[in-house]
């Protein structure tokens, strides 16, 4: 069909856009590989169809997706806890740590919470769970915390608001990756019910 539009220009971009943005965050390598064509082969590969600006994104997306690459080690954060102290991603000792970005007002990251509290109570003896608050009002952080009993959780935010989130692949509420021992990326962009599945498979 995309080969049969080359006549239609704006045909053409509606239905490569449209494409490449239902793959563009999927928890599936497969799906990603089918983003990764479109992109190489339809933006890239044809850069006079598109303006500058959706090249530009284009490409800072592909930074993302390899910033937070399957297999990769992720980039270490070094956060602020409830208590005040910098607790860095890298100390977590754990089989697994899940990193749940989300925001204490955000309907899904509240609808989430509940169940991600009892699969981190399911696998208590493989599993951690640095929870991210991107919300830097510290009474709603701490009553989302109290309200979710999200005390298991290590919560943590950034009270330097220096860290660019959205270079770490962190674009929806809430963004859920998953790393094993030695924090290299297992999954990225899950919901619960997908978390559970891959750890059921581990």
């Amino acid at each position: 069909v995309i080969e049969q539009s080359k006549s239609t220009t704006e045909l053409r971009k509606y239905m490569l856009s449209k494409l490449a943005s239902q793959f563009e965050l999927t928890a599936s390598p497969k799906l990603d590989e089918v983003y990764q064509f479109i992109v190489q082969k339809y933006v890239l590969g044809e850069p006079g169809l598109w303006d500058a600006s959706t090249l530009q994104k284009t490409k800072e997306m592909q930074l993302v997706k390899s910033e937070v690459a399957i297999g990769k080690t992720f980039p270490n954060l070094t956060l602020t806890d409830v208590a005040g102290n910098n607790v860095g991603l890298e100390s977590v000792k754990s089989d697994h740590t899940v990193l749940f970005f989300y925001d204490p007002g955000c309907i899904h990251c509240r609808e989430s919470t509940p169940k991600l509290t009892a699969l981190a109570k399911q696998y208590a003896d493989k599993l951690q769970v640095y929870a991210v608050s991107l919300d830097a009002d510290e009474k709603l952080w701490k009553n989302f915390i109290t309200d979710f009993k999200t005390q298991n959780f290590i919560n943590v935010r950034d009270i330097t608001r220096k860290i660019e989130f959205q270079k770490l692949g962190v674009f929806n509420y809430p963004t859920i990756y998953l790393l094993d021992r030695d924090k290299k990326m297992v999954a990225r962009w899950l919901s619960v019910e997908q978390l559970s599945t891959y750890l059921l498979n581990r």
